[in-house]
């Protein structure tokens, strides 16, 4: 799901944001692995999805928590 979200981040279109967006805001304090390699936090896509979207202010927090999460 970091990857579609990294891609629909990619492309700025809110069609493709907007499911990604409600699958991966509940697990914003995970970090996505897939046995081999790991991806930021989950806090960082989800902040850029929600940009995408045009929803500043939620993406400033989880931009925030993402920033905390990686310190």
């Amino acid at each position: 799901m970091a990857c579609y979200a990294e891609a629909a981040i990619e492309v700025r279109d809110p069609k493709y944001a907007g499911p990604v967006v409600d699958r991966l805001a509940p697990w914003a304090d995970q970090l996505p692995c897939n046995g081999v390699t790991m991806e930021g936090p989950i806090s960082h896509h989800v902040g850029g999805l929600a940009t995408v979207l045009g929803q500043c202010d939620e993406a400033d927090g989880y931009f925030a928590h993402a920033a905390v999460f990686s310190d």
